[in-house]
This record gives structure tokens, sequence and C-alpha cells, in this order.
């Protein structure tokens, strides 16, 4: 956006892909999905992330709240969403398994499919669950793991 002349923060839209820059003084500067304003659930998991980002102290609740925000979401449509649930999905799963909540890690993970069916990141990381022995493979649906 630099290079592009777009250097005053007033000028950088918000953009709709999650990612994590850092400042000069290695503080992360995150971007959240301009939906985030008016959206509880997508504010919910950008909050969430941002913790799991830069509070070590607050992980289980961090993964707790984007277990939440997935459990609740109805009517989800990747598309018109305008967020992915594969990605909080995989995101809650990790630190999860991190600080030994493979309760955690479950639940979130088997929310994600039933969301985001065709995600490949998730029937990767179905793979890795199952090998661990968080899930069994007749939880997980068929296409996920195909």
């Amino acid at each position: 956006m630099r290079l592009a002349g777009r250097a005053d923060p007033q000028q950088l839209p918000l953009l709709a892909m999650p990612c994590v820059f850092r400042d000069r003084n290695n503080r992360p500067i995150l971007y959240v999905p301009e939906s985030a304003r008016t959206n509880a659930v997508v504010r919910q998991l950008s909050n969430a992330e941002a913790t799991l980002r830069v509070n070590a102290t607050n992980q289980l609740q961090a993964v707790e709240s984007i277990e939440s925000a997935l459990a609740g979401t109805q009517g989800y449509d990747r598309q018109s969403a305008g967020w992915s649930a594969a990605y909080y999905a995989d995101l809650g799963v990790k630190p999860s398994l991190r600080l030994g909540e493979a309760a955690h890690a479950k639940a979130i993970f088997l929310r994600g499919p039933q969301l985001e069916p065709e995600s490949e990141e998730l029937s990767y990381l179905a793979r890795v669950l199952i090998r661990e022995g968080i899930v069994k493979p007749s939880e997980v649906p068929r296409r996920i793991v195909e």
C-alpha cells in the first residue's frame, strides 16, 4: 500500500482477509474484515484472533470464544459471510492442542466441516486429529477425509 502512495492510515481500507503485520515496535497490527463493524460474530472471532496473537495469558478464553462463535453460527455461506469458518476452526484447534484442551479442539474441529464442508484445510487437520486420537474417523464427514 505504501508503494501505491497510500501511507496515510486513514486511507488504508480494512482488508477482508485475516492477516497480521507488526509495527516498528514489534507489536501486531491486525486487519479485520469490514463486516466486524456490524457483525457480532465476525467481531468476536476477530477479537479472539487478536487475543491468540498477543495475549499469552488468555489463550483458553480466546479458544472458547472461537468455539462459541462457530457453535452459534447459523445459515453460514462462505461467499456472503466475509469470513472463513475453516480458517477460524483451524485457528482455534491449534492453540487448544498446545494447551492440552483436546475436548475444545474436537468440538471446534467438528463444527468446521459442518459450516465449510469443502475445506482442504480442515481435511488436512482431520488427518492430524485422527492420527492423534482426538477424533475418530467415523466422527468426521466422509467428504473431509477422502
